[in-house]
């Protein structure tokens, strides 16, 4: 009875932490296909400024995360995964619905500033459900959570394009605030974790952590492939509306062209990585 519970549990958290990757990588990305558009209605009319504001706003997100990242994690093994999952899914709603109320690029900037800060929602999912499920299922479990991420990053693009064009740049912040605390209220009420705290009476730095992590030999390697893959992949996304404006001078539905656009790249990806996850729990996540 107890193993039968388990099996319905780490079933149940792949079901909703999926759902949770939807709405929130959805929310996001729904974001991303008018922000340089944005960016213009705020006042920044100069091409070359709005290129490089669009740039900086949209990196300083990532930036922030980087750098606070590792700060998360190590509360996570301290109090728990599903805490991580509820913090910054609150935080990000509160945050990203008051982003549709700036009244510069300025304040633009600084939220996504902060929004970076209190972000870690895709990587506290993804621990979450890895530690709670049976080994043997964990490949497959991280291929069902890629998918929901990455299907949310298709629909995303494109509902946004089309509510910004339909309803104006702010709502949709709102919108985007609303899906996220509707994800994270999900999590909150139907996500049980299974957490036990380990006691490690040796008290490490950051530094003296990375150094350990960085020793094992595959993790820098995978790192360096996963901060290439993320350069080609994010590194034109702000400029997208952009360019398609250059192309379409004059057009009324840019976002939802830019939106249409991003969502394109990621459709293989959604059908795949199921797939991709059962290959690996069978011949191993090297190959």
């Amino acid at each position: 009875m107890g193993d039968e519970n388990k099996m319905v549990r780490w079933k149940r958290n792949l079901i909703i932490l999926s759902i949770g990757q939807f709405f929130v990588m959805g929310a996001m990305s729904s974001i991303t296909p008018f922000l340089a558009l944005y960016i213009q209605e705020l006042g920044v009319t100069d091409p070359e400024e709005v290129s490089l504001w669009s740039g900086l706003i949209f990196a300083i997100n990532f930036l922030t995360a980087f750098i606070f990242s590792p700060i998360w994690g190590k509360v996570a093994d301290k109090y728990g995964r599903k805490l991580m999952v509820i913090r910054s899914g609150i935080g990000m709603a509160i945050i990203i619905t008051l982003m549709g109320f700036v009244t510069n690029h300025i304040q633009l900037f600084i939220l996504r500033l902060l929004n970076g800060v209190i972000s870690g929602f895709i990587p506290a999912t993804i621990t979450l459900a890895s530690t709670n499920t049976p080994k043997a299922k964990v490949g497959y479990a991280l291929g069902v959570l890629q998918a929901g991420a990455v299907a949310g990053s298709i629909f995303g693009p494109v509902l946004g394009g089309i509510m910004a064009d339909s309803m104006g740049f702010s709502m949709i912040f709102l919108c985007t605030g609303v899906f996220i605390f509707l994800a994270t209220l999900l999590i909150i009420i139907f996500v049980d974790e299974k957490f036990e705290r380990q006691v490690d009476e040796k008290k490490t730095s950051f530094v003296e952590d990375f150094k350990v992590i960085a020793a094992r030999k595959p993790i820098l390697s995978i790192f360096a492939v996963a901060t290439m893959i993320q350069l080609a992949l994010l590194g034109t996304l702000p400029l997208l509306s952009l360019f398609i404006q250059e192309l379409k001078p004059g057009a009324e539905n840019l976002a939802f062209l830019a939106g249409l656009t991003m969502a394109a790249m990621g459709f293989a990806n959604m059908l795949a990585s199921p797939q991709l996850g059962k290959l690996g729990d069978k011949y191993g996540a090297q190959h």
